[in-house]
């Protein structure tokens, strides 16, 4: 078995693959598994066009320049001069309608819902117990709500405050995302309660044990909140 046989049979048909996954990707045909392969195949032929190199040094070399005049080639400024003049059309963008002109073959994206603000929020830092994160959405018309957070024995006694935004929590028009941390190992209730013009909504959940996992909050009507759940890693 030869090697210089190998490589170029290699390179050829990775160069197949790689045709291939690149005319989808630039169709905007992006399933998980073609980027894979197109990136996979992409480090076989720099390896494989690395021993293409090797093996053909002498004839590259005699492409590149003229041994009679001793000088280089044309055909190697033409090709170096496009390389060049392609890099740097592509770097500063004057290509994006050629590179972005396969997208008329995408199918048309889905539309979301409109991006949701998260407000981060730090307490008990310096607190004992395992970290949580309480991911709080708030209903479009209580934005204005004032949050506190309290965690309660299962008869709601002993209160522990994790969070209270204050008067400060008028006029904020973001959702509440917030790290704290949590000592009491179970049962215990985690109460949300929000007061707004007009009202209070109170959101909460018993939780067993503390244990990993995500732990979902009563939301709705008359809670003020969209969405609620407490997630422990």
């Amino acid at each position: 078995m030869k090697k210089k046989n190998l490589v170029s049979l290699s390179v050829a048909a990775i160069f197949l693959v790689l045709g291939t996954t690149g005319i989808l990707l630039y169709l905007k045909q992006k399933p998980h598994y073609v980027e894979m392969t197109h990136t996979i195949f992409g480090l076989l032929f720099v390896t494989f066009a690395i021993f293409h190199i090797v093996n053909n040094w002498g004839s590259l070399r005699a492409y590149a320049r003229d041994r009679q005049a001793g000088g280089i080639r044309k055909e190697l400024l033409l090709v170096s001069g496009v390389a060049i003049v392609m890099v740097a059309l592509a770097a500063t963008e004057v290509l994006e309608p050629v590179a972005e002109f396969g997208r008329i073959f995408a199918k048309p994206a889905k539309k979301g819902p409109a991006g949701i603000t998260f407000q981060e929020q730090h307490t008990l830092d310096s607190a004992n117990g395992r970290p949580v994160t309480l991911i709080l959405q708030k209903q479009p018309e209580m934005m204005k709500a004032r949050l506190s957070v309290s965690l309660t024995d299962t008869a709601g006694r002993n209160a522990i405050t994790l969070y209270d935004s204050g008067e400060g929590g008028e006029g904020q028009p973001d959702h509440l995302m917030l790290h704290t941390r949590i000592a009491a190992e179970g049962p215990f209730r985690i109460v949300v309660r929000s007061e707004y013009e007009g009202g209070t909504g109170i959101s909460e959940t018993t939780i067993g044990k503390l244990s990993p996992g995500v732990h979902r909050l009563t939301s709705g009507a008359g809670t003020g909140l969209t969405r609620a759940m407490l997630e422990m890693p």
